[in-house]
């Protein structure tokens, strides 16, 4: 009788708890499986000690978003203060929600952000969550705004009056002649916003401005700063930024490197060179179309797609001099050859980082175990009363 109820127990506890661990430090990132048809997309995890595996898959995102396809060019990713990866997805324009076990939802639709704006929405690169609040900021590219969304509440959001717009187009175009929030965007301590600006089709005003929590918003960094700082001639800010005490910027233009920037005086340093990144990859071009993210360590993580090939570049922003190919494109593709054949796996959109714990939930019964638990207890309870009544 002892052997059967510790058994059970065993049992009981296999089936019926579940704990989440947490994985501080792990890097999400979009990978876009443009060579399947219909085409394909996927979020890669990869963790500090350099190990791969796929985090969400393309089946989940479709059954998120019941499209036949799925796109991840110049999408968005920001990972929550609770370990939840927040994500768009280019075909439905929705963003999505995945636990931190990979589970993915709705967070909310195209549909109903389209009822506060003009245009259907268009998210890009720009996605961030506010370290303080927990708020989930994005730029839309189409009415170039910047939206803010709670992730307190129940999902998918369906009121838009939960939806909170921090910026519109004639805000920017105060400042600027030509607006295209097509980059990225950072937020800081003090919940300042930071905005990149992609005007390469004018080349004109390629700026990075800065929203404050109070709603002040002014260009922090010119062109003519920027390309003074050695980005340019031409520069192109339609990749993302990060950042931990400095901003760091992609620029995509002449310069295909990293600006770092300080958030006052802008004063823009290039931190690693194309010369560089080409040398750690050994692809001819650099292309940082994959996103820019930063660790708990002050390590920055550079999604490089040049020459179509997928390559992470780890860049120690303390000492960029040891910088390293942190995952090959050999590793990328090996692990996507049975995940989606022939998808020709490539970074075209963002990454980020979990920066925090996520505590373990305290353990609770599943239904399953609850069914096995009812099972488990009636069997015991069945044995005891029929060796009561024989021993009567």
């Amino acid at each position: 009788m002892k052997k059967l109820i510790s058994s059970f127990i065993v049992l009981l506890l296999f089936v019926g708890f579940s704990v989440q661990a947490s994985e501080k430090d792990d890097l999400f990132i979009q990978v876009d499986l443009n060579g399947a048809d219909p085409d394909e997309c996927s979020i890669m995890k990869v963790k500090a000690d350099g190990s791969i595996s796929e985090f969400v898959s393309t089946s989940q995102i479709l059954s998120a978003t019941g499209s036949g396809s799925c796109d991840f060019d110049d999408t968005g990713l920001a990972v929550g203060n609770d370990g939840r990866v927040f994500f768009s997805e280019d075909t439905s324009d929705n963003i999505l929600v995945a636990d931190p076990n990979g589970q993915t939802r709705t967070f909310v639709t195209d549909t109903v952000v389209n009822m506060l704006f003009p245009l259907t929405v268009d998210w890009d690169n720009g996605m961030d969550v506010n370290p303080v609040s927990g708020t989930l900021v994005a730029a839309d590219e189409d009415n170039e705004a910047i939206v803010e969304f709670p992730t307190d509440v129940a999902i998918p959001i369906q009121n838009p009056a939960l939806i909170n717009i921090l910026a519109v187009e004639a805000d920017f175009e105060a400042l600027v002649t030509n607006v295209d929030l097509e980059g990225g965007i950072a937020i800081d301590g003090q919940e300042n916003i930071y905005i990149a600006n992609d005007d390469s089709d004018n080349d004109v005003d390629n700026v990075i401005f800065k929203l404050t929590s109070a709603g002040d918003l002014s260009i922090l960094c010119t062109q003519a700063q920027l390309i003074a700082g050695g980005a340019g001639p031409e520069v192109d800010l339609d990749v993302g930024m990060a950042f931990d005490g400095s901003l760091f910027v992609a620029d995509d233009g002449d310069c295909e490197c990293v600006l770092e920037i300080d958030p006052v005086t802008c004063n823009p340093q290039i931190l690693i060179t194309e010369a560089q990144i080409s040398a750690l990859t050994g692809e001819v071009d650099v292309d940082l179309e994959g996103g820019v993210c930063i660790d708990t360590n002050m390590n920055l993580f550079l999604g490089d797609d040049g020459d179509d090939e997928p390559n992470i570049i780890k860049v120690p922003v303390a000492n960029p001099v040891t910088s390293s190919l942190f995952i090959s494109e050999a590793e990328i593709d090996a692990l996507y050859a049975n995940i989606s054949p022939g998808g020709n796996p490539r970074l075209e959109g963002s990454c980020d980082v979990k920066r925090v714990d996520t505590p373990n939930p305290v353990p609770t019964i599943s239904e399953w175990g609850m069914i096995a638990t009812a099972l488990g207890l009636g069997i015991i309870g069945f044995i005891v009363a029929r060796r009561r009544m024989i021993n009567a």
